[in-house]
């Protein structure tokens, strides 16, 4: 028997599955036949789900187990926090009617929740391999790194993987890291953050109790997280509607190309932006992140 979870009003899952489809080196969700494929860990079980859509209901299958209701629930509460389903998109939408360049990025891609990440640590990983590098290359040592030391589970002849979690990561050395073409400082970068949860009390909950400013200094305080590895994390994990990494190279390129500007914006335009987009900073954000993807 299916999950279900009702999606809201304003809900796209053609958009959402392009969004997750935007690389074919994802190796910690699978998108094929219009239908979604992740492993989660619940309850110390691993838990393959499937998700597809039909009118305003998102349908979820366990395919390797039958689930209790405690892991029911809990398969709708990971869905619901990575898809962000429980914020209304109504006061974004009606901030972005003023003005042209935002009406129209919400015209072409209305529905798009902003896919986000349950795991803090996750988060902040993927955003310190991702720091200074392209996207491409980025994912090709995510690959690397979670199908080394990742858990996975086989189902029909296809592997699906788990994101190594702290405590694996902390036993780890420089070297090991380096050999999946990490260099020097974003392994050491990694192993800080693998420690600062495992032994500082980094914690997404604490996070989240947090003011904004009061976060990120909590986050800046382990060696290779700056402003926009933390605004990353503030943004796509704790959900601060008004974080904004301003120094995001494919920020720059959306708003160049969305704006139709001979070069890319200056830190003093992008600092007024994101003064004028407010606690609409985050999806704004987004959308002009999703407007990079060419579509097929």
């Amino acid at each position: 028997m299916s999950i279900t979870i009702k999606t809201p009003k304003e809900f796209s899952f053609k958009e959402c599955y392009r969004f997750l489809d935007r690389s074919d080196k994802e190796c910690l969700h699978d998108v094929k036949d219009s239908k979604v494929y992740k492993l989660l860990t619940i309850q110390g079980q691993l838990l393959l789900i499937e998700i597809e859509h039909s009118k305003d209901i998102l349908l979820i299958n366990c395919l390797n187990k039958r689930v209790n209701k405690s892991e029911k629930t809990a398969i709708i509460e990971y869905v619901n926090e990575w898809w962000d389903l429980e914020v209304s998109l109504a006061p974004f939408y009606k901030f972005c009617k003023s003005d042209p360049m935002l009406k129209k990025l919400v015209k072409n891609h209305r529905g798009l929740r902003m896919i986000g990440f349950p795991d803090l640590f996750e988060c902040l990983v993927w955003a310190i391999i991702g720091q200074q590098i392209n996207l491409n290359f980025a994912y090709s040592i995510k690959q690397r790194f979670v199908e080394k030391y990742g858990t996975s589970l086989e189902h029909k002849g296809q592997k699906y993987y788990l994101f190594p979690d702290a405590n694996a990561v902390s036993q780890l050395t420089v070297e090991a890291l380096k050999e999946l073409k990490f260099s020097r400082q974003k392994a050491n970068y990694t192993i800080n953050v693998a420690n600062a949860i495992l032994l500082d009390g980094l914690d997404k909950n604490k996070l989240v109790k947090l003011g904004y400013d009061e976060a990120k200094n909590e986050l800046k305080k382990i060696k290779g997280i700056g402003d926009w590895t933390a605004d990353y994390a503030l943004m796509k994990c704790i959900r601060y509607p008004n974080a904004i990494p301003l120094g995001d190279v494919g920020l720059h390129n959306a708003l160049k190309e969305q704006l139709k500007m001979s070069t890319k914006p200056t830190k003093a335009a992008l600092i007024k932006f994101g003064t004028e987009w407010g606690t609409h900073n985050g999806y704004i954000c987004f959308y002009l992140w999703r407007s990079l993807l060419k579509d097929n």
